[in-house]
């Protein structure tokens, strides 16, 4: 049996489907510069260049879901949509697939990204399946 090393592209397409019920505007690793649609909000799905392996039990590696939300008034946080989208990321964990599961969903420091958004991210622990 071959072993599947670290299936990122997978893992990805997943994720990016999931944050699709929270935020019709999902964006992978980075996010555009400007579109030509003024966005309310989206998420941002991103995993790390780098996986630890220990043994023959598994692969490991993190991954982001940031979510912002436009700023009331120009310079407001919509603490409410950030509370919603929160709420609506965390209640999918944990996400398990036949190629990897997601767990332990942890709050990281957000803020303003001085574009005319505040965001939330959260970060996570992906276990692939080999």
């Amino acid at each position: 049996m071959e072993q599947k090393i670290y299936p990122r592209g997978e893992i990805l397409r997943t994720l990016t489907e999931l944050a699709k019920e929270v935020s019709n505007d999902v964006f992978v690793t980075t996010r555009p510069q400007a579109t030509s649609e003024q966005l309310e909000d989206f998420v941002l799905v991103r995993l790390p260049q780098n996986i630890r392996q220990e043994g023959d039990a598994g692969q490991y590696t993190y991954g982001q879901f940031s979510m912002f939300a436009r700023d009331i008034e120009g310079r407001y946080e919509d603490v409410m949509r950030l509370d919603e989208m929160q709420s609506a990321i965390t209640e999918m964990f944990p996400i398990v697939t036949p190629t990897f599961t997601a767990t332990r969903p942890l709050i990281l420091a957000g803020g303003t990204d001085q574009a005319g958004f505040h965001f939330i991210t959260i970060q996570f622990e992906i276990q692939i399946t080999i």
